[in-house]
């Protein structure tokens, strides 16, 4: 498969009106394959911005991006737990699982592997992918040598090919292999943008 970028979920705290603005522009202008939606740092955040997603959704679709709604990472509230199980029983839409929460509320539904639900070795991934998981996203501190092999064979992505020289993530021999990089915009961050 040839590399294809994609957009991460946006971990910064930005008004709802400057994500709207930030995904029309990723919708209408960047050469993206996949994006991923969806709070992932803290559930308080996430009501100044669900009503805009169904929006934004259709948008990213409509320019044939491949929306990937994300989970939280930290999931310890009744809400929260109500929350993830609410998102991981959506059918129809890809998910990204970021907490062990999701693992069973999605109960073996094909999913994502977010990087906030480490995969460090190859019995873990296997396992993860014999309960629905489609794609990985490999911890950045894994050696390379081990970041190309797949016992199981479901696609990875590297949470930070910033910490790698580029030509390596650019030509790892995983059968999906994707590496994960920070775009920056007049010197300010925007979320993270992944190659697969």
């Amino acid at each position: 498969m040839p590399a294809a970028l994609t957009l991460g979920p946006i971990a910064y705290h930005w008004p709802a009106e400057r994500k709207r603005d930030f995904y029309a522009r990723i919708a209408d202008e960047a050469p993206l394959e996949t994006v991923y939606l969806g709070e992932v740092i803290c559930s308080k955040r996430a009501p100044f911005f669900e009503r805009d997603m169904p929006d934004i959704i259709e948008r990213l679709e409509r320019a044939g991006k491949t929306v990937v709604l994300s989970s939280l990472a930290e999931v310890m509230l009744p809400r929260e737990r109500q929350a993830t199980r609410a998102l991981c029983e959506m059918e129809g839409a890809e998910i990204e699982i970021n907490n062990a929460a999701g693992l069973h509320a999605r109960a073996g539904a094909p999913h994502r592997i977010g990087p906030f639900l480490n995969a460090y070795n190859e019995a873990t991934i296997a396992w993860l992918a014999q309960n629905g998981a489609t794609h990985v996203c490999l911890p950045h501190e894994l050696p390379p040598r081990q970041q190309t092999r797949s016992p199981s064979r479901p696609s990875f992505r590297c949470s930070a090919a910033r910490r790698l020289p580029f030509p390596h993530a650019a030509t790892m021999r995983a059968p999906m292999a994707v590496a994960r990089t920070i775009a920056s915009s007049s010197a300010r961050m925007i979320p993270m943008a992944c190659r697969s």
